[in-house]
């Protein structure tokens, strides 16, 4: 496995135009850490080839973040949240206005795929990103809040 394998760009030193390449026309996952400040994201295509993984600042850099998503040339765009606490309440509102569907994922589930995934039980925000839309296409488990 490559060293650098869960890095994250900056939300505004993604290059958006190489994404919306990537993307177009494709139903894309995006899947969320939820976290107080420090949010992670890693957009996923259908193939199941990690686009990017982006950090920003919540609440300070979240408008950029659903900005950019917003206008990506993809067939669909689907938000997947890791389950939490309060944290991520705004947020959810925020990608229901923008036209999001929004999923929760089950924290159990995305914990025990990452160790799976490469045998270190290990949860850190990227990799919990990385998981996360995988299991979503994977049609496991899904709680639908509601719209």
């Amino acid at each position: 496995m490559k060293k650098r394998s869960y890095r994250a760009q900056k939300v505004n030193e993604v290059r958006w135009e190489e994404v919306a390449e990537r993307v177009k026309d494709k139903a894309v996952v995006w899947a969320i850490d939820v976290a107080k400040v420090e949010q992670y994201g890693v957009l996923m295509d259908s193939e199941r080839q990690v686009v990017v993984t982006l950090r920003w600042a919540h609440p300070a850099e979240t408008p950029t973040a659903l900005d950019q998503l917003r206008v990506l040339p993809c067939g669909s765009l689907t938000a997947v949240m890791e389950s939490t606490g309060v944290y991520g309440d705004t947020l959810r509102r925020q990608l229901r206005e923008a036209g999001m569907e929004v999923h929760q994922m089950s924290a159990k589930r995305v914990h025990d795929a990452c160790e799976v995934y490469d045998g270190v039980p290990s949860l850190h925000d990227a990799k919990v990103g990385g998981r996360s839309p995988r299991l979503h296409q994977l049609n496991q488990r899904l709680i639908i809040f509601p719209a």
